[in-house]
């Protein structure tokens, strides 16, 4: 059987405008922000020990 439709349409800029930030919304931010930061650890860490890696396998450091 067809399931009625409903024909309300969500405000999105009220729910946006009425709604807080609160506790659980800030722990998400925070929990994605540290995410981003370990992600671009490893990019920054093999910029860092590059040349002592490349050194100690004797190969070019632009092969990295």
């Amino acid at each position: 059987m067809n399931q009625p439709v409903s024909s309300a349409k969500l405000d999105l800029e009220s729910i946006v405008e009425t709604n807080t930030i609160g506790w659980f919304h800030l722990r998400i931010i925070a929990l994605c922000a540290l995410l981003a930061m370990m992600d671009g650890f490893d990019t920054q860490s093999i910029a860092f020990v590059a040349p002592e890696i490349a050194r100690e396998w004797r190969v070019d450091a632009s092969n990295f």
